[in-house]
């Protein structure tokens, strides 16, 4: 595309995440973890959303997600409650 346009939505069900790219370029999630406390985390698959696709993850704890989100060569640090 000419202009890229990232657009990740999350929703969140309990232990399900649904997140869904909107926009017009894929995006890689990676680093994913939730995190109870500094030396607790459990660490999340990465995974890559395409334009106009959305996937599921079902998550093992019950604690807000964090992950970097990719976008071309830029990487930003994304959290979900």
């Amino acid at each position: 595309p000419v202009e890229q346009q990232a657009e990740l939505v999350a929703d969140r069900q309990g232990r399900t995440l649904t997140l869904s790219n909107r926009g017009n370029v894929n995006l890689y999630l990676w680093d994913g973890k939730q995190c109870n406390g500094a030396q607790d985390c459990q660490k999340l698959n990465d995974k890559r959303v395409y334009p106009g696709t959305t996937v599921k993850l079902d998550l093992p704890r019950d604690l807000p997600v964090e992950f970097q989100v990719a976008q071309g060569s830029k990487s930003e640090a994304k959290s979900i409650p």
